[in-house]
């Protein structure tokens, strides 16, 4: 993980450099990168190793799931303690929402609307709920639904709480 942490925030790094800087041998950093790397979420050359492109929209939905697992467990703990029973709820597309949703599986009386045919999946089996799903063009590599007609759709709602997933921030908001 600090092997990943470091490379996300140099861009690239060598080997060498890698191993100097968390105090490991060259092997160990091999080794660690070469797991990174088969899963997706760092890109070897020569020498050194970068981060996959500029965000994380090309890595596969279920490498995605696994990065900072803990960081979207603690929001969804969060905002599951703060999503009242019997409230209208927007869910989209995303990782973190997928997690959020299980969170909330225990509610009762949620209207959930969302075009994450993941996060529909998880309340239909709730039978104190109501799952309301968008219409549109299901991407198959993350379950999403998306298009013109996606956004007319939830143009329709007026919720109380909606929980929008993002890629990412940049420093500068």
């Amino acid at each position: 993980l600090k092997l990943l942490q470091v490379v996300r925030s140099r861009g690239m790094a060598t080997v060498e450099e890698l191993a100097d800087q968390l105090e490991v041998t060259l092997q160990t950093v091999r080794r660690d990168v070469q797991r990174l790397a088969d899963s997706g979420l760092l890109t070897r050359f020569h020498g050194g190793v970068r981060a996959p492109g500029s965000t994380i929209e090309n890595l596969a939905h279920q490498q995605r799931q696994s990065l900072n697992a803990q960081g979207k467990e603690a929001i969804a703990r969060m905002l599951a303690a703060e999503i009242p029973n019997d409230c209208s709820l927007m869910l989209n597309i995303g990782t973190t929402t997928e997690v959020i949703a299980r969170a909330l599986a225990h509610h009762r009386g949620l209207r959930v609307i969302t075009n994450n045919l993941n996060v529909a999946a998880i309340h239909s089996g709730n039978t104190h709920c109501e799952v309301i799903v968008a219409s549109g063009v299901v991407r198959s590599r993350d379950r999403g639904i998306v298009g013109e007609s996606t956004v007319d759709f939830i143009r329709q709602f007026k919720v109380d709480v909606a929980v929008l997933g993002i890629s990412s921030l940049g420093a500068r908001g």
